[in-house]
């Protein structure tokens, strides 16, 4: 989340137990992580990671990733989320989790 910025009663975790249900956390979690998958897999070959401990060496792949997560994470109403912007979870996630165990 450091491409954004994030609220304080977010990042305070007294303050998040009060503010967010589980529903919405676990949403900007698994949005948070797909942003970050999806950004990785834009700036470096799949291959590249898997044979590689491949890192961001340059400023300018530093800052590309930063732009690259923000606009996922708006895009995929995760900052919606996390501002409170949306106050209700986007995706039932355990629904999602269950159905595909059984």
């Amino acid at each position: 989340m450091a491409t954004l910025p994030t609220p304080t009663y977010y990042a305070n975790e007294s303050e998040r137990i009060k503010n967010y249900t589980l529903g919405i956390k676990a949403n900007i979690l698994f949005l948070c992580n797909r942003a970050f998958r999806k950004t990785v897999f834009k700036l470096v070959p799949y291959e590249q990671l898997i044979r590689e401990n491949y890192q961001l060496t340059s400023v300018e792949q530093i800052m590309e990733s930063r732009n690259i997560m923000a606009k996922e994470l708006i895009s995929s109403n995760a900052y919606a989320l996390l501002q409170k912007d949306i106050t209700t979870p986007l995706f039932d996630l355990e629904a999602a989790i269950s159905k595909e165990h059984q």
